[in-house]
């Protein structure tokens, strides 16, 4: 009898620990593809992820489907794949988000095995964490900036993709090229602006943003960008690289 309430006792233990581990269902995004600037950090955003799925969790409250990050710390953890070594949690930068600051360990068409949890910053409870997993492709962006900073003064006028290079062979990609080549949307401090060159009328610091927009086929990209993915189109043939540039614009009174 005594052999059987302790039995009874260590399943029941068992069954309590089980019980107390994280959840371990998880909502699959697929395999997504990210272009990186070899010159410049990789930073992938993983509440994107969250946005973009959110409607499989079953929340309702749009403002958290919109900004998890104010409702969700969170924790990656990743590993190459096509390997079986064990996942490795990822430190995230003080904005919680994934960054690379040396991408020399990626090769022209690496792909990772991401996990990211999200976890109720008011419990903090893992049995009720919402978890997705993906197939993460890390491809070398064919555009990247000549320099990360222009300087000019006022009433200059700046042609914005003068700072962004390409090359064809041995040739450099011009202007009238890359905007043939490219759907270009172009911002300053995040309001898009319909010139491909603008005249700054006032001294000050601009955040200029360039998004380049093409199809391409699975092969034609060796790989890097701003973390945008690309997305795969429904007849599987092509994909939509999406670019996107920043750099800053200082304008001088003198």
């Amino acid at each position: 009898m005594k052999k059987i309430i302790g039995l009874l006792v260590i399943v029941m233990f068992t069954f309590l620990i089980s019980a107390c581990g994280p959840n371990s269902d998880y909502y699959n995004v697929g395999t997504r593809t990210y272009y990186y600037y070899i010159n410049d950090d990789f930073i992938i955003d993983p509440y994107e992820v969250f946005r973009e799925n959110s409607s499989w969790t079953g929340i309702k409250n749009q403002f958290i489907r919109k900004y998890p990050e104010e409702y969700y710390d969170v924790k990656v953890e990743y590993r190459k794949n096509g390997t079986k070594n064990n996942y490795v949690e990822m430190e995230l930068d003080k904005n919680s988000m994934i960054r690379f600051i040396d991408t020399s360990e990626f090769g022209k068409n690496d792909s990772y095995e991401f996990k990211l949890h999200f976890i109720d910053k008011e419990t903090n409870d893992e049995k009720t964490m919402i978890n997705y997993y993906g197939i993460f492709e890390f491809k070398v962006s064919p555009v990247y900036l000549e320099n990360k900073v222009i300087n000019l003064k006022v009433n200059d006028t700046y042609k914005f993709l003068d700072n962004v290079v390409e090359y064809r062979g041995e040739d450099r990609l011009t202007s009238a090229e890359l905007a043939s080549k490219y759907k270009v949307t172009y911002k300053i401090d995040a309001e898009e602006v319909t010139e491909a060159d603008y005249t700054f009328t006032e001294a000050g610091t601009y955040q200029i943003t360039i998004i380049l927009e093409t199809s391409v086929s699975d092969s034609s990209v060796d790989g890097v960008s701003d973390a945008t993915p690309g997305e795969a189109s429904d007849g599987g043939e092509t994909k939509q690289m999406i670019l996107e540039i920043n750099y800053e614009i200082i304008i001088k009174a003198s």
